[in-house]
């Protein structure tokens, strides 16, 4: 087993490209080529691993016999994601968040509804 780039014992480039879904695919099917054996191999995935196990399974059908994925996702870039909304600090969303819920409840809710102006704010209330 070895680790994903930037956990455990693996180094933590600062090249965010390091952490391109591709990039680490290439790096394990590459540590595959080094360490599989010429007859079939079971591969283990645990969580964002079963996506690279997958990944090998397609690309060396001949070497691996079975996968056994657990608590495995859809693959995700593990670099940072771009800036959006939702990714702003509690302190500016709880600003905004006036204004966004304002916004919504004028297109979501009819100039005639029965509900009480109480009971639309409470819809948001989290």
């Amino acid at each position: 087993a070895f680790d994903l780039v930037g956990h455990g014992s693996s180094a933590a480039p600062r090249d965010l490209a390091s952490y391109a879904f591709q990039e680490i695919a290439d790096d394990f099917l590459a540590i595959f080529d080094r360490f599989r054996s010429d007859r079939a191999n079971i591969l283990i995935g645990h969580s964002y691993g079963t996506s690279f196990c997958t990944y090998v399974a397609r690309n060396r059908p001949a070497f691996v016999r079975s996968l056994v994925m657990v608590s495995g996702g859809a693959p995700t870039p593990l670099e940072p994601p771009s800036c959006e909304p939702f990714m702003m600090p509690i302190c500016l969303l709880a600003c905004v968040q006036p204004l966004l819920v304002s916004c919504f409840q004028r297109k979501a809710f009819r100039k005639k509804s029965p509900l009480s102006p109480t009971a639309r704010r409470r819809v948001f209330h989290l």
